[in-house]
């Protein structure tokens, strides 16, 4: 009697689980067809205020009939973490409104001010530094007290500018010749 009483115990334990894997699989299957009709597409795309609300509202609806919520993320294409972000925000500001188009996007402190650009672009096209690189205008910049920036700033300015050809007496490298050769057929 013991042991049929433990039997039971574990196949309504079993059943349990089943049931609620069953369940899961349901509200999943139905959370994923109304994820259709709000939107699909690609990550970081930018997500309307209303497909948000909506996104969430099915999440919490999901979580609620039993579905784990990485688990409905993941049919709605978005990470737990982003559902969460949006529940903060919504708390925060009272609006799912995504913030990035209104955020300040001005130019960062470390950009190279205009007129050392300027001041970088006339150095380099100077008679006596036009036949030189940045690797060596630098170094005679510095051998007279002349400090404007660094080496890599030279050069990415140049190279912004379309000035960072060869820029040198000799005449541009040719390409290796064993790069360019034909394979020998046996």
């Amino acid at each position: 009697l013991k042991d049929s009483e433990k039997e039971r115990r574990k196949l309504e334990k079993e059943l349990q689980r089943k049931e609620k894997a069953l369940a899961e699989a349901a509200v999943l299957l139905v959370l994923s067809k109304k994820a259709n009709a709000i939107w699909g597409g690609f990550r970081g795309r930018m997500i309307s205020a209303s497909d948000r609300e909506n996104a969430v509202l099915l999440i919490n609806e999901a979580i609620k009939s039993g579905a784990s919520c990485k688990k409905a993320c993941e049919r709605l294409g978005i990470t737990e973490r982003t559902f969460y972000r949006w529940k903060k925000r919504k708390a925060d500001t009272d609006s799912y409104e995504d913030g990035r188009p209104h955020a300040d996007h001005s130019n960062p402190a470390n950009k190279i001010p205009a007129e050392i650009r300027r001041e970088i672009i006339n150095i380099c096209n100077r008679p006596e530094y036009a036949s030189m690189a940045p690797c060596e205008i630098v170094p005679a910049l510095a051998d007279e007290g002349i400090y404007i920036a660094s080496e890599s700033t030279f050069y990415r300015v140049l190279r912004e500018e379309k000035m960072l050809n060869h820029r040198g007496r000799s005449e541009a490298p040719i390409a290796n010749l064993l790069n360019n050769a034909v394979p020998l057929q046996r």
